[in-house]
């Protein structure tokens, strides 16, 4: 049966739809015409009605400088923090609570104290990151002379707000903010150097010494979120500026012993190096002894066993992205002569790495211990030596720089086309060199290249890689002809970093006895006599 359908129904249809295709096209026009409106304002008039919003004038008269304080939540424990800031971009803010960290800039150096007292400075990625999340936090990106450089991002900008990019002056990470067309008052601002961005929320802005201020404001890192209460702020009373200065700290968490500095160590059938501490007096296992690695880890296993109280999460970074971890802490780790006491661990499931290993393992020797140390690497020997800095003197060789960037050590290498970058040294990657996602773009390297294709792994997953060869590459001093690489394909985790060039892994350390001192910020390469 067909349903009959009168014309003067189907002409009121057509003129419906004729009259609500008008409204589209008018509300389209309008929108289009609102967002070219926002995009119309000059960098200079947006940031006047910023500073206006947020009455820069009464920030520009605390000339001494600002200090605020308040309550946070960091990596899931309670903590309370206090931050200070000076007009021309100085800085230092201090968590105190279960981990007490500390950040800061006196004007030439950045620096950060961690959780276990040891205070170093920063350089590369982390000192342009820690720079770019203060001035943002504290406005000093409004003033007039900041070190700052400042554009409109169009295809972000709608009519209920202005996207602006905000980044050091040549620096490469760029921070989007974002501008409430409504009040003028920053609601966020994210940035991302290898992975997923971290984004900083403004909320709740009241009134304080006549400064409109976010009296909330929530930090997410991959998954994470720290918050901030602002509980009071006041001018800075001192103008000496002694508190933004950086202080070489050490721990007073290590004791040596008169034992042998070489320690038992072997090999796994991946080449990776394992060493045997004793954890809270017990002999647990073995661990991985990976100067990649930016903590101390353990084994879930493992810390169930010892009952190490948990507390806390935090975001673990590796080769194949991020994944969360609980924290946990022993009363003593003890390895060859060395002890640390209070020693803070980060959790993991290490049941698949034991699998690759061939190794049932128990956590990973990272940082801490590096930089409690002089560390001596015989990869060739598979010898490894754990020295007091404090009696060691090197005759062997001369000392060179290296940079610790995110925890990690690195070195300038130069490599096929006479080329220079930032490598990171990893003692726990059994390739002889992976260069980063951002390098292989750069430098072209896939270019006239047989590759094919393959993967890498490690924390947090693997990633693609185009498999090859190289020239050469220089690393200790030492040119290495026609060396296997892999190109990395990745788009975030370790291998998807603008500011580093690749990872320098063991093969390339066989040649040499490497002696890392961390604290000194300097590495030596001994050539190993044939």
């Amino acid at each position: 049966m067909h349903q009959k359908i009168s014309v003067r129904s189907q002409v009121q249809t057509w003129f419906r739809l004729f009259i609500f295709g008008l409204v589209v096209l008018a509300g389209s026009q309008f929108t289009l015409a609102q967002t070219r409106q926002a995009q119309a304002f000059t960098i200079d008039q947006i940031q006047a009605n910023i500073r206006q919003a947020v009455s820069y004038e009464a920030l520009e008269k605390s000339s001494s400088g600002l200090v605020m304080k308040g309550e946070a939540v960091y990596v899931g424990v309670d903590h309370t923090f206090e931050l200070a800031w000076t007009p021309d971009g100085k800085f230092r803010e201090q968590l105190s609570g279960r981990l007490p960290v500390s950040t800061g800039f006196d004007g030439q150096l950045t620096w950060t104290t961690d959780w276990s007292g040891l205070a170093y400075t920063t350089t590369l990625e982390d000192r342009e990151t820690s720079q770019l999340e203060y001035w943002l936090r504290t406005f000093h990106w409004l003033a007039p002379k900041a070190q700052v450089e400042i554009r409109t991002i169009a295809d972000q900008t709608t009519p209920e707000q202005i996207a602006l990019g905000v980044k050091i002056k040549q620096g490469l990470t760029e921070a989007t903010v974002l501008i409430d067309r409504k009040t003028w008052l920053p609601s966020s601002f994210k940035y991302g150097v290898a992975g997923p961005p971290q984004t900083w929320k403004l909320q709740e802005y009241k009134s304080v010494q006549g400064i409109n201020f976010p009296h909330l404001v929530e930090n997410t890192i991959r998954g994470l979120v720290n918050s901030y209460k602002l509980k009071t702020l006041v001018p800075l009373e001192t103008k000496n500026g002694k508190q933004f200065e950086y202080r070489q700290t050490i721990p007073d968490d290590t004791t040596w012993s008169g034992a042998s500095p070489t320690i038992e160590m072997k090999r796994t059938r991946t080449g990776h190096y394992l060493v045997h501490p004793r954890i809270n007096g017990k002999d647990v296992g073995w661990f991985i002894f990976d100067s990649g690695a930016g903590s101390m880890v353990i084994s879930k296993t493992v810390a169930r066993e010892l009952e190490l109280p948990t507390f806390g999460q935090i975001p673990v970074g590796g080769v194949g992205g991020y994944t969360q971890s609980a924290l946990c802490q022993g009363k003593l780790f003890e390895l060859g002569p060395i002890s640390i006491h209070r020693t803070t661990y980060l959790e993991y499931d290490f049941g698949q790495l034991s699998a690759i290993f061939g190794e049932k393992i128990a956590g990973i020797c990272g940082f801490d211990l590096f930089t409690r140390a002089i560390v001596a690497l015989d990869s060739k020997s598979n010898q490894i030596e754990i020295h007091n800095p404090a009696k060691f003197e090197l005759t062997q060789a001369e000392w060179r720089e290296m940079l610790i960037i995110d925890r990690h050590p690195h070195v300038r290498c130069r490599f096929e086309g006479d080329r220079e970058g930032v490598f990171k040294i990893d003692t726990g990657a059994n390739s002889t060199v992976i260069f980063t996602t951002q390098a292989v773009e750069s430098f072209k390297l896939l270019e006239s290249r047989k590759t094919e294709s393959g993967r890498s792994g490690g924390v947090g997953g693997t990633v693609e890689t185009r498999n090859g060869q190289i020239e050469w590459i220089e690393f200790g001093g030492q040119r290495f002809a026609n060396q296997p690489a892999l190109f990395s394909q990745a788009r975030e985790g370790a291998l998807s970093n603008p500011y580093l060039t690749g990872v320098v892994g063991a093969p390339l350390l066989e040649p040499f006895k490497v002696f890392f001192h961390y604290g000194g910020r300097k590495i030596a390469f001994v050539q190993k006599t044939k």
